[in-house]
């Protein structure tokens, strides 16, 4: 899934496709590139199937990414594509199509779409109709589809492959499912609090039901979705300097988000400035586990350390626990789209030893593991030292 770093808008991106019956791989390409304040998605669809139209559509798409990451508007790479495609002597067609997205945390959006369906703007269950323009790229015998407009929340966009839109040829539909049948069955199954991979997914076996579970084409469905941002907070360790208590506690406190806390002497800390009572449940031990506690206006009260390396253990695929503590707070942090590590810098004199194992080492090293992975997922993290 890809997360935008503002707290007005946030995109959700998410991904659903097969390849062509027999073949190994898809010839479809999804790229998403991330700036500081908008997600771009692309979607290309390479000529053909198997290796070849993989080759093509991983070259389209990387071009464009490429392009984007260093700074290239939407606009000049839709023209260099245009310009560097080559075009199918046979069928007179691009080698590789290409569908663009552009979402701003402001809710401003831009659309590019050359060779490929039209992208479907979803809003409180029925398609939106979005005027385009019409521009000439490449040689002037291309020719780009563009969109300027704004989304706002529970807004989803879909983009599709070929394949979704000939779903069913040869099989359950004579002209298969088409753009409006592909709109009404959008119609029938959107539901608003429905996540980008939940639709993709829906969709992309509602084409595979209507090719006979064998795809006559690569199948693609790449869908944002509009929504507001999850935030977290995660409070490890209280501060070096004891001034920083009450700081540090508010920092918590007044986090627009859910809240977590991890060690005994933080959530002390925290529970001594804000005034509130911690308990601890006992009664929900689980065996080999530490003990979770509660404190008033905080979402989760946890062991530190011993936490930390489980969460990230989760984070990695290694842990086998479900339930534990550490798997709590791993499913908050992955549920999350910006998460804030407020890390206090008192040293425990318990997890000094050179001779512990990696897994009882600083916090700090713990945490920056954590935050290498989140950051590697696209998440926006920060982390704050007192």
């Amino acid at each position: 899934m890809i997360h935008m770093r503002s707290s007005k808008l946030h995109v959700e991106s998410a991904v659903a496709a097969m390849a062509k019956y027999g073949e190994e791989l898809c010839g479809d390409t999804v790229r998403n590139t991330r700036t500081s304040n908008s997600l771009i998605s692309v979607l290309s669809d390479g000529l053909g199937s198997g290796v070849k139209a993989s080759i093509l559509s991983t070259l389209t798409a990387s071009i464009a990414s490429e392009m984007l990451r260093f700074g290239a508007s939407l606009e000049d790479m839709m023209e260099t594509i245009g310009k560097t495609l080559p075009v199918c002597q046979v069928r007179k067609i691009a080698y590789a199509t290409i569908g663009a997205i552009e979402i701003e945390d402001t809710g401003q959006a831009f659309v590019a779409e050359f060779d490929t369906p039209p992208i479907i703007l979803l809003r409180d269950g029925r398609p939106v109709r979005v005027e385009r323009t019409v521009r000439e790229v490449g040689r002037g015998d291309q020719t780009v589809r563009e969109a300027h407009f704004w989304v706002q929340r529970g807004d989803f966009l879909i983009s599709v492959s070929d394949g979704v839109i000939h779903a069913g040829i040869g099989a359950r539909l004579r002209l298969g499912l088409g753009m409006e049948g592909l709109e009404s069955f959008l119609e029938g199954v959107i539901e608003p609090e429905m996540s980008s991979q939940r639709l993709a997914t829906t969709i992309l076996d509602h084409c595979r039901y209507l090719y006979d579970g064998k795809p006559g084409d690569d199948t693609t469905v790449c869908v944002a979705k509009v929504r507001t941002p999850r935030r977290l907070i995660v409070a490890v360790g209280p501060p070096k300097d004891r001034k920083l208590d009450r700081e540090f506690a508010m920092h918590v406190s007044r986090f627009p988000g859910a809240r977590a806390v991890c060690g005994g002497t933080t959530a002390n800390v925290i529970a001594d400035q804000l005034d509130r009572e911690i308990k601890v449940d006992l009664a929900d031990v689980i065996p080999g586990h530490p003990p979770k506690g509660r404190i008033q206006g905080i979402d989760f009260v946890g062991e530190g350390i011993v936490t930390l390396c489980g969460v990230l253990k989760h984070l990695k695929g290694e842990a086998d626990d479900e339930t534990s503590p550490a798997a709590e707070l791993a499913e908050m942090i992955l549920h999350s789209d910006s998460i804030r590590f407020n890390v206090g810098r008192a040293i425990n004199p318990a997890h000094q030893n050179p001779e512990l194992p990696f897994d009882m080492t600083l916090k700090q090293q713990v945490v920056g593991k954590i935050h290498e992975i989140l950051e590697a997922q696209g998440k926006t993290v920060e982390a704050v030292y007192f």
